[in-house]
Formats: C-alpha cells, sequence, structure tokens
C-alpha cells in the first residue's frame, strides 16, 4: 500500500499473552473470514473497514482484505489486526483545490474510523478461544515527511466547517494504548485512539472533538449515526 504516496494511519490492536491459533481461524465458512469479508459498521457509506473484498490468505499466517490504496486489512492468526487507511483525500481526508500539499483531515471521518477499528478488533477477540486479559494498541502515521504534505484537523464538524484555527502534522509518529480487555468498550477505546491522534496535532486534552461526548469520554455513535448513509 502507499502507491498513491498520501500518508497513511496504521491501526494495530495485539493481545498481550500469546494466544494459540484458533482451530477455525482459516475456515472459508468461520468466523474470523466473515468479520472480514462482512464487517459489521454503523453506516454504510460511513468511514469504515468495509471493503468489499474477498479474504485472501497471506504469507500462510493471516487473512487479508483491501480496497485499493484506501484501506488494508490484515489479521494474523495470532489474532493480531493491523490496519492500514489512506490519510488523503481518497478516505480520511477533505479534497482540496486550493493546495495539493495540504491535506485537510476530515474529523466525522477520523472520528468514526476510529470507533470503527476498535468495534473490530473489539469483534475478533470475542471470538478468541483463550482470554484475552490485556491488549497493546499502536496508532502510528507513516509517510507524512516522505509525502511532503502537511496535514490539518479542525475541530468543527461537518456543516460547521471553519477554514482556520487548524492544526498541522508534518512528521510521522507512534503511539501506544495498553487496555484492559474486561473493560473494553469500542466507545471508549476509539475515544482514546482519538484523543491521541488530537495531541499530536498539539490539541490541548480539555478540547472539545468532534462527533465525542467529553463527559464520557466516548466516540458519539448517536451522532456519527445522524449523518445518514446507513
Amino acid at each position: 500500500m502507499n502507491e498513491s504516496e498520501n500518508p497513511i494511519l496504521i491501526l494495530a490492536a495485539k493481545p498481550q499473552d500469546d494466544i494459540p491459533m484458533p482451530s477455525d481461524f482459516f475456515d472459508s465458512k468461520g468466523p474470523y473470514f466473515k468479520i472480514l469479508h462482512q464487517p459489521e459498521y454503523l453506516r454504510y457509506s460511513g468511514w469504515n473497514l468495509r471493503t468489499i473484498d474477498m479474504p485472501t490468505i497471506r504469507d500462510g499466517n493471516a487473512w487479508k482484505v483491501e480496497n485499493g490504496e484506501r484501506k488494508l486489512i490484515i489479521l494474523y492468526q495470532n489474532l493480531i489486526l493491523l490496519t492500514a487507511g489512506s490519510l488523503g483525500a481518497d478516505f480520511l481526508a477533505w479534497g482540496s483545490k486550493e493546495d495539493d500539499k495540504v491535506l485537510r483531515i476530515n474529523p466525522a471521518a477520523i472520528a468514526e474510523y476510529c470507533y470503527e477499528f476498535a468495534a473490530l478488533f473489539y469483534r475478533i477477540a470475542k471470538n478468541a478461544r483463550t482470554p484475552i486479559i490485556t491488549c497493546d494498541l499502536n496508532i502510528t502515521a507513516m509517510y507524512v515527511e516522505s509525502s511532503g504534505k502537511k496535514i490539518e484537523l479542525g475541530i468543527s464538524g461537518i456543516g460547521n466547517y471553519v477554514p482556520t484555527g487548524h492544526q498541522r502534522l508534518d512528521k510521522d509518529f507512534t503511539q501506544k494504548l495498553e487496555v484492559n480487555f474486561e473493560e473494553y468498550d469500542p466507545k471508549k477505546v476509539g475515544f482514546q485512539i482519538l484523543d491521541i491522534i488530537f495531541r499530536q496535532f498539539g490539541y490541548p486534552s480539555d478540547t472539545k472533538m468532534p462527533y465525542t461526548n467529553m463527559d464520557k469520554k466516548e466516540i458519539d455513535v448517536e451522532g456519527i449515526l445522524k449523518l445518514g448513509g446507513v
């Protein structure tokens, strides 16, 4: 992935303990194939992990689906989930005719995508034959510097776009997050991922991130559903 030369957002999750490969992991009628082939999602036309791709076995140890240069999802037999989404105008950013060196991230897109990733891993992990106690999440932006593009992220929702007050990201980053799976809630985990992303753009922790409930520290799923396209 990255023939388009756009920066990409990589979200990955892994159980901290070694998980033996489920006996039905490579079964074409099994739960893992189905989760990738027909993933659940909030909105049909939303920023989710639906690819319309048939899962294929990658390197004999993982399932892979992709949607051109927009999305790539790999699920390894030890239940490590790796996803990559384009930070370009083809997926998570608005298009810009003014300056093709600036990518403006759509705040609704990034909030929905963070939730969808957290929800996908939750569904995968629930199928594990061995209980998962703790999981590690990695949040990474790649090819920001090599693309030569600046990435902007604002705090106004769809319909309230303000062309000023955006913070910029001009270099790659990697951050980690540890989550107790016994308390795992996709809305809260998605919020934590989104919070890390906003911090990388320089926003203070009390900044009101669009499509979140700041009091509950959750992704505002109902607010996203109101965007339509269900």
